[in-house]
């Protein structure tokens, strides 16, 4: 047996198995990203419409509240100054048609 030649198929066969594993890892965020959700007409739309909502109500006008929407759960995100104006302005996002689910991530900032 030629165990010279074997080694070398040896090493080259692992060289290329690390390599062909790095492609791989390296591919696998780019897929992820292509199949992650994007915001359709529909969610652009709703998102416009909880955000005209939260600046109609008199409490929340110049609160600074960041809005998602997509396939019809909303997020909130941004800070408040007490739990009141938290609980009031995830109840009326709920009210507004076509939201399926509120997410809060709005927090009470005692500052504002």
């Amino acid at each position: 047996m030629n165990y010279p030649k074997t080694i070398v198929v040896l090493l080259t066969s692992a060289s290329l198995a690390v390599g062909l594993s790095a492609v791989l890892q390296a591919a696998e965020p780019a897929a992820n990203a292509s199949t992650m959700a994007t915001p359709s007409a529909k969610d652009k739309a709703l998102q416009a419409q909880v955000s005209a909502t939260l600046k109609a109500d008199p409490a929340l006008a110049e609160a600074r509240i960041e809005v998602e929407a997509l396939e019809g759960v909303v997020t909130l995100r941004g800070g408040l100054r007490d739990a009141d104006s938290v609980s009031r302005a995830l109840a009326l996002v709920a009210s507004v048609d076509g939201v399926r689910r509120v997410e809060n991530g709005l927090e009470v900032d005692a500052s504002r």
